[in-house]
């Protein structure tokens, strides 16, 4: 059973990870999950330490994420709808260095019968690559603005009368 949800959270082509009320990793990841946080193994981990580690740019929302897991666990379920609001859906890690990491976090609740919350599911998708594209186009395209602009005022500049003109032949 455990290797056939493996392969099926494989397939979702996104990482996939769940944690308990303590906020550590159990079950089955996705081989993406793996990837994005450049791990042979997540279990046991702890998701803060996935997400927010060694980041100081980020501490204030691991701290609002510990507030936030231990409200959703506590209020169950039933509360998820306004809970969910509460938790980060992006966060940049390590900003402005060659590691930079674009997540997009996605949060979904795994109850029992019994309508307790045992586990939390996170969905992860790694936006980094669409990220550095689209700055590399608008860089292209900031840098031929400049260019027009710059031609459009070496064109609406006056010339002065009795400056030599050269032909070319």
């Amino acid at each position: 059973f455990r290797l056939r949800v493996g392969e099926l959270l494989d397939n979702m082509r996104q990482g996939v990870l769940a944690f308990d009320k303590d906020g550590l990793v159990e079950g089955p990841t996705s081989r993406q999950a793996l990837s994005i946080f450049a791990r042979a193994d997540l279990g046991g981990s702890d998701v803060r330490e996935l997400l927010f580690a060694g980041d100081v740019t980020l501490m204030g929302e691991r701290d609002n994420f510990d507030m936030w897991l231990a409200a959703a666990f506590e209020a169950g379920p039933d509360h998820w709808d306004e809970l969910s609001d509460l938790t980060p859906k992006k966060i940049v890690k390590n900003a402005g260095e060659d590691a930079e990491q674009h997540l997009e976090l996605e949060f979904r609740p795994v109850a029992t019968d019994d309508g307790v919350l045992r586990r939390v599911m996170l969905l992860v998708h790694d936006e980094t690559e669409r990220v550095k594209l689209e700055r590399a186009a608008k860089e292209k395209d900031d840098a031929h603005r400049k260019e027009v602009l710059e031609l459009r005022r070496l064109a609406a500049t006056p010339r002065r009368v009795g400056a030599p003109c050269y032909v070319v032949s």
